[in-house]
């Protein structure tokens, strides 16, 4: 039963103080379709228990806690919302995906990266318009003199993401 109802999935992560809320809806064959993804850093929130999750509800689950074993095949299996962003946009959140976990990219070698060299900046806000942190790995764009650059939620957990995925052990 499709429906344009917004639903809010609330999942803890192994890093402490950070947990997720994936914002989806069903479509017409009943297949959860993201929205958005939210980082809730140092925030209270309610995630639900495994036992209480639908189906949908338990695949997003499963993608996501893929996501923190360095791959990213549960999340390429998820449907994720076509009206988001602009073409250019698209481009450059698809061009950020293939960025391997553990790994950087200026935001210059990314605009390289899809054949616009002089688009650093360009590809520098489209980034800030990801709705889906984490599945779109922006945290893994940092700037030309290798310093963090910007994060939507702040350095410190963009720092954090990118120890723990050098280091899966890492722990704040």
């Amino acid at each position: 039963m499709a429906s344009n109802e917004l639903i809010h999935l609330n999942l803890r992560t192994p890093i402490s103080g950070l947990g997720l809320r994936v914002i989806y809806h069903l479509d017409l064959d009943d297949q959860a379709v993201i929205e958005a993804v939210d980082l809730i850093w140092k925030k209270t929130f309610r995630p639900k228990a495994l036992e209480q999750l639908s189906t949908q509800e338990k695949k997003i689950a499963r993608a996501m806690a893929s996501l923190w074993s360095g791959s990213s095949s549960g999340i390429q299996k998820l449907n994720f919302s076509e009206e988001k962003g602009t073409p250019f946009q698209r481009q450059v959140w698809a061009a950020a995906q293939e960025i391997p976990s553990g790994t950087t990219l200026s935001y210059g070698e990314l605009a390289k990266k899809i054949r616009k060299p002089k688009a650093a900046r360009a590809v520098g806000q489209a980034l800030n318009k990801n709705p889906w942190p984490l599945c779109v790995p922006c945290h893994r764009i940092t700037a030309s003199n290798h310093k963090l650059g910007g994060f939507a939620l702040g350095s410190e957990l963009k720092k954090i993401l990118l120890s723990f995925e050098k280091n899966p052990s890492y722990r704040d």
